[in-house]
């Protein structure tokens, strides 16, 4: 095969040739890519402008190699555009479900902490019980103490003050309840034309306040309406 040179011309000097300088710069193409035409099959059209390029610089000047090229034949390409069907894909990436297993120790450990747990709940609801139990005011009757948040708070008996507390502290039912004040006049069996409103909500304020004094709590016992007295339902067992 015919080798080329690696010297590079452009077709601008190649027209400032002569027709013999020209021959003998085109001669080695043609002869080097003729055996090569025929795999050229699939470029038809690269291969036919090609083709017309020579011819058109062929027909300037002639030389043997010439012929050659144009005794040639391409092959026409086959039509294969319906042989060809679009499919439509998508690409990404597959994960395969996991399954994780737990190991018998780790189930073992899982009721452990279950059971820890509930026994946890447990132990705290006791001690809510017994906290809210503690909140509940206890009256004695006979000694005048109200029993309130692990203190004791002294009433003067024989007062209006005991008078309420007698009442509005005897038992739960009794604690739920809003008194009105000759409510609790008539409870005590006394008389309600020697009592009026005010001496009833200034015993109640006397009460709240002794209580204050103890445990810090100054809403011990409600007065609204100031007619009314109610033990305030957070310290009613639940």
């Amino acid at each position: 095969m015919p080798q080329l040179g690696n010297k590079k011309i452009t077709l601008g000097q190649l027209q400032k040739l002569s027709i013999e300088e020209r021959a003998r710069v085109i001669e080695p193409i043609v002869k080097a890519n003729s055996e090569q035409f025929s795999r050229l099959a699939n470029t038809l059209a690269e291969a036919a402008n090609f083709t017309k390029t020579i011819s058109s610089i062929a027909s300037s000047f002639k030389f043997p190699a010439y012929d050659i090229l144009q005794s040639i034949k391409f092959p026409e390409l086959p039509d294969i555009s319906s042989y060809i069907k679009p499919t439509a894909f998508s690409i990404g990436k597959y994960d395969p479900p996991v399954t994780i297993k737990k190991s018998k120790w780790e189930l073992e450990q899982e009721i452990k902490q279950a059971y820890l747990t509930d026994l946890h709940i447990q132990l705290l609801e006791t001690q809510l019980a017994i906290a809210k139990g503690s909140q509940t005011p206890q009256y004695d009757i006979n000694t005048g103490v109200i029993k309130f948040m692990g203190k004791e708070i002294k009433i003067p008996l024989n007062t209006n003050l005991e008078m309420i507390a007698r009442v509005v502290l005897k038992n739960v039912e009794n604690m739920k309840r809003k008194w009105s004040w000759d409510e609790i006049v008539e409870e005590n069996r006394d008389n309600v034309e020697l009592f009026d409103d005010r001496k009833i909500y200034i015993a109640a304020r006397a009460i709240n306040d002794k209580v204050a004094q103890t445990t810090a709590i100054k809403d011990f016992l409600i007065c609204k309406p100031t007619s009314t007295v109610q033990l305030n339902p957070n310290f009613l067992p639940k």
